[in-house]
């Protein structure tokens, strides 16, 4: 295309014309041979520099028009060396061009002073966003690398905790027994356990451990998993006695376990309920619902010394116990009431002739319209058969 349209230009030109035609080829094959890191990018945005002054000298000096293309080796220099690169290349184009002035027969020094200014400020400039976008990239990867991370430990450990804690109840005669649970993330704080000791005793435990996140679906599978174990070693008593000197132990400073411990009887109506600082239990006796005792045993883990009595109750055929953990009393509306104590009596009372499953799925219906629930939702629904 030069020699089009440049047919008087000397032997020079073509010259030099073939020269970047011979020199463009042997980049391009080495761009497309070797990986980036070897390529000698200095050394090659140099020899494009001089390469182009050359041409510019054999088609018009400081009026060739091909003097523009030095922005385009400028913003290749920023974009691979950021400011510093922007800044050298933009200085080495001006200096090109001044150059150029002084090889033209007419010197046109208003154009020179009105484009060599300019190449160091559009390197400059654009070094500058390089380089910040560079960083932005990088944090971006870096945040986008992390939550991939975290979302893989989250998932990983909520298949973790639902392997780990048993969540369908053990068939046992005379009881139907329904659970539902929901954490309010990948994994949650709240856990409950079945405890056969005996084939004519059943346990039902059901807890929550303070705080959230990561940190409180550890403690809570652990403890899920660890009651079982301990209940085959001793009373009830001795279980959340042990239980509580452990967590002392290894829980932080203020952290503890909420829990129920319910222990029904096949041979007959009996029903023992410790209360360790969870939220009470309801019981249908005779068509009403009330709540058990509150309890004054505080939550396990809190202090090095637990003890407390159990509340002696009668589970009559087709009355009904629940368990339910304080996520669902404490599921706030859009004007920040809790849905409390006596609205979940209400429902109790609406629902109370549904079979167990469906008893538990009303029940989490009732706080799911009531309002968002902003922590993990447990039921536990226990009938004796008629």
């Amino acid at each position: 295309a030069l020699t089009l349209w440049y047919p008087l230009r000397p032997a020079g030109a073509f010259l030099a014309m073939g020269l970047l035609v011979a020199y463009n080829l042997l980049t391009l094959v080495l761009l497309s041979r070797w990986p980036l890191q070897k390529v000698p990018l200095r050394l090659i945005l140099a020899l494009d520099f001089v390469f182009l002054a050359n041409v510019c000298l054999w088609t018009g000096q400081s009026l060739s028009p091909f003097l523009g293309l030095f922005f385009l080796l400028v913003l290749v220099s920023a974009l691979f060396f950021d400011l510093e690169g922007g800044l050298l290349g933009g200085l080495a184009a001006g200096a090109f061009a001044v150059g150029l002035t002084f090889a033209t027969a007419d010197p046109m020094w208003e154009l020179t002073r009105d484009t060599a200014p300019y190449f160091p400020i559009v390197g400059g400039f654009t070094g500058l966003i390089s380089q910040r976008m560079k960083v932005w990239l990088t944090q971006l990867r870096e945040s986008e690398t992390d939550a991939r991370l975290r979302q893989q430990e989250r998932e990983l450990a909520r298949v973790v905790q639902r392997s780990t804690l048993s969540l369908a109840p053990p068939p046992f005669p005379g009881l139907e027994i329904a659970v539902r649970a929901f954490p309010s993330q990948e994994v949650g704080g709240d856990f409950h356990a079945f405890v056969t000791q005996r084939h004519e005793a059943l346990g039902i435990a059901l807890g929550d451990v303070s705080g959230k996140g990561m940190a409180a679906a550890l403690t809570a599978t652990s403890v899920g998993y660890l009651l079982p174990h301990l209940r085959a070693h001793g009373s009830p008593e001795a279980m959340l006695a042990t239980l509580n000197a452990d967590l002392n132990e290894r829980l932080p400073s203020g952290a503890f376990v909420g829990m129920l411990y319910a222990e029904l009887f096949a041979e007959n109506d009996s029903l023992l309920l410790w209360n360790a600082g969870h939220t009470p239990a309801w019981i249908s006796t005779s068509g009403a619902w009330r709540e058990t005792a509150l309890g004054v045993a505080p939550p396990l883990g809190l202090f090095s010394a637990w003890s407390a009595a159990p509340e002696r109750l009668t589970l009559g055929p087709g009355e009904t116990l629940v368990l339910c953990s304080d996520g669902l009393l404490e599921t706030r509306n859009e004007s920040g009431e809790e849905l409390g104590p006596e609205r979940l009596a209400a429902a109790l009372k609406t629902h109370v002739p549904l079979n167990p499953e469906d008893l538990a799925d009303a029940l989490l219906g009732v706080a799911r319209v009531f309002g968002d629930p902003s922590d993990d939702l447990t039921v536990i629904v226990i009938r004796r058969d008629r």
